[in-house]
């Protein structure tokens, strides 16, 4: 399966990232069909992303990566304020080229209504990879729920990138009517 060569061939934390981002989608997927299937979904994955990071844990060391894991278990068990802190400590001791955690700490921070924040978060998603389509929609979906200019452009390219792009395809036709 993908997950195990994820885990066989990257460090804990990319097969771990894996993990949290398809738990993300099942756990929308839930919310929006009701559907318990899905949320059995997202406890097989959950219990495979905790034998990820006990296999993280026990190497000991402390790094970017073990600092991801940590911070992927504190997302998924909900502990909002801990991965925020994490992913911030990773931006700011680790020299990160990896867009996944600016997008995971704006989650945090749109969360908590930090939305300038959560902005500043996926622009240097999408400055470190300009193909990350779900930075697009986040960015454009907080750009037109503040009124701000640029959610047209945002939901157009994440449309590019993604067309079957659910959260884009809805927000865009509001875009059209920005400021």
């Amino acid at each position: 399966s993908l997950l195990t060569e994820a885990s066989r061939d990257h460090p804990p934390a990319f097969a771990a990232l894996y993990l949290l981002h398809r738990i993300e989608l099942q756990e929308r997927m839930r919310a929006s069909s009701g559907d318990g299937a899905s949320s059995a979904t997202a406890r097989r994955m959950t219990d495979a992303l905790n034998q990820i990071l006990t296999r993280a844990d026990e190497s000991g060391e402390r790094n970017a990566f073990s600092i991801f894991a940590e911070a992927a278990k504190a997302q998924a068990s909900g502990q909002s304020d801990r991965t925020e802190a994490l992913f911030t400590e990773i931006i700011d001791h680790y020299s990160t080229r990896m867009p996944e955690v600016y997008y995971n700490r704006a989650a945090c921070r749109r969360r908590r209504r930090d939305y300038a924040g959560a902005i500043e978060d996926l622009t240097e998603a999408i400055r470190i990879d300009p193909g990350f389509g779900a930075a697009y929609t986040n960015r454009g979906s907080l750009r037109l729920l503040l009124k701000r200019p640029g959610a047209e452009f945002d939901l157009s390219r994440a449309l590019e990138l993604d067309p079957g792009d659910r959260s884009a395809r809805e927000d865009a036709p509001a875009s059209a009517h920005e400021l």
